[in-house]
């Protein structure tokens, strides 16, 4: 709940500041954030701590998915952006429920951190291939 609270609130000033900076550094910004506050929930501890973390999650997904969004919706032509779109949020779909059953294998086979571990390396490889992989889109893009 925390998380989602935070998410709320932080995304739009958040996406703004995307606007004023650029999408790729935020969502390099955003993606750090939130693959170290998922390495932090294994070391959390206690109910206060864990409410932190969470709420840091949310932050690090409020930086990181406006810039996203915007980043692929501005790849897609405008005459197919709402296929584009509904095809975008499959994937997300898809990556949430593969994402939340390999979690729980890994905590049932393995022990109650590794999904958080297994969390945060994903993420560290997104922010690799990001920072790689993908350009900022050019002025006229946006």
């Amino acid at each position: 709940m925390v998380q989602g609270i935070v998410t709320l609130f932080a995304t739009i000033p958040m996406g703004i500041v995307a606007d004023k900076v650029g999408r790729k550094p935020m969502i390099i910004l955003g993606k750090i954030v939130h693959a170290l506050a998922a390495l932090l929930v294994v070391f959390s501890g206690s109910l206060w701590p864990l409410l932190m973390v969470m709420a840091m999650r949310g932050f690090g997904r409020a930086v990181s998915n406006p810039s996203i969004t915007a980043m692929f919706s501005g790849l897609v032509p405008v005459s197919k952006r709402g296929r584009g779109m509904g095809i975008f949020n499959i994937f997300q779909s898809v990556g949430l429920v593969v994402g939340a059953t390999s979690g729980g294998f890994l905590y049932e086979f393995s022990f109650s951190g590794a999904p958080f571990i297994a969390c945060a390396g994903a993420g560290l490889i997104g922010v690799l291939v990001v920072s790689l992989l993908i350009s900022e889109p050019r002025q006229g893009l946006r």
